[in-house]
C-alpha cells in the first residue's frame, strides 16, 4: 500500500491507493480499481493539484455512470416512532430518510478524497471527521457539497436501515480512526468505516467493494446498494 499526502491551505490530505506494481505505473490506472479515501497522515510523496483534480474527476465520471432509482422504501412506517422520511420519493429531491447513506467526492476540511455519512433524521446526520470524531451534524449535504450520492441497500427494509442509523448514533463521542486498514475496530471510526460497521454489525451486510480499506466510494460501488439521489 503506497500512500501520498497533498497539502492545500496548510491542511494535509492523504491520498491512499494500492499499487499492483512499484515504479512507473501511473496512479490513474490504480484509481480506477481502488479509488481514494481519507486515509492517514503518513508523510510520503506529494501529488500536484492537477493530479489530485484528475483523480477526483475520474471518481465523479465513474459514479455518474450509475443509474438513479426511486426510493420505494420511503413510505414504510417506523417501528419505533421515529419519522423516517419527510420528503418526496422522487430521485430529484434530496433524501431525508433515516438510514440512507451519503457519499461525496468533494473535499472537506482539507480532504480531497471524499467523505461518507448516514442520515439519522430529516435534520441530522452521523459522521466522523479527524477534527471531531463521531458526531451529529446538520443534514445539509445538498448545500454543503457540490457532488453527492445517496444510496440505500437492496436487501434491508427502511426500519432496518433506521436501526443502523441508531447504531451509528450510539457511536457518537468516539474518536477518529487513523488506522484505515483496521475497519474491524469499534472503539474509533473513520467516516466510511462507521457506516460500513453499522450495516455489518447489525445485519451482517458487507458494503465493502473489495479492498481491505473501506473507501467512501465503496458504499456506492458495492453490489449491495443502489443510488436514489445524486447531485
Amino acid at each position: 500500500m503506497k500512500k501520498n499526502i497533498f497539502k492545500i491551505g496548510g491542511l494535509s490530505l492523504l491520498l491512499a491507493f494500492s499499487f499492483m506494481a512499484v515504479g512507473s505505473t501511473t496512479y490513474a490506472k490504480e484509481v480506477e480499481k481502488n479509488v481514494i479515501s481519507e486515509v492517514s497522515n503518513i508523510n510520503i510523496e506529494k501529488l500536484s493539484a492537477k493530479e489530485v483534480e484528475n483523480i477526483r474527476q475520474k471518481m465523479n465520471k465513474e459514479l455518474d455512470k450509475l443509474p438513479v432509482y426511486e426510493d420505494k422504501k420511503s413510505n414504510e412506517l417506523s417501528s419505533n416512532g421515529k419519522k423516517l422520511n419527510s420528503i418526496s420519493t422522487n430521485s430529484s429531491y434530496y433524501p431525508t430518510r433515516a438510514g440512507i447513506i451519503l457519499v461525496t467526492t468533494d473535499g472537506s476540511f482539507g480532504s480531497l478524497v471524499g467523505h461518507a455519512g448516514i442520515i439519522w433524521s430529516s435534520k441530522t446526520t452521523i459522521e466522523s471527521f479527524p477534527s471531531t470524531g463521531v458526531k451529529k451534524f446538520k443534514n445539509d449535504w445538498d448545500s454543503r457539497y457540490k457532488k453527492v450520492w445517496a444510496v440505500t441497500t437492496k436487501k434491508l427494509s427502511a426500519n432496518q436501515e433506521n436501526a443502523v442509523s441508531n447504531w451509528c448514533a450510539n457511536q457518537v463521542g468516539k474518536p477518529y480512526n487513523w488506522e484505515f486498514t483496521k475497519p474491524h475496530l469499534r472503539n474509533k471510526f473513520y467516516c466510511s468505516q462507521l457506516v460500513y460497521a453499522g450495516f455489518l454489525d447489525k445485519y451482517n451486510l458487507n458494503l465493502n467493494y473489495g479492498s481491505w480499506i473501506v473507501f467512501p466510494y465503496d458504499l456506492v460501488r458495492t453490489n449491495n446498494t443502489y443510488i436514489i439521489y445524486k447531485k
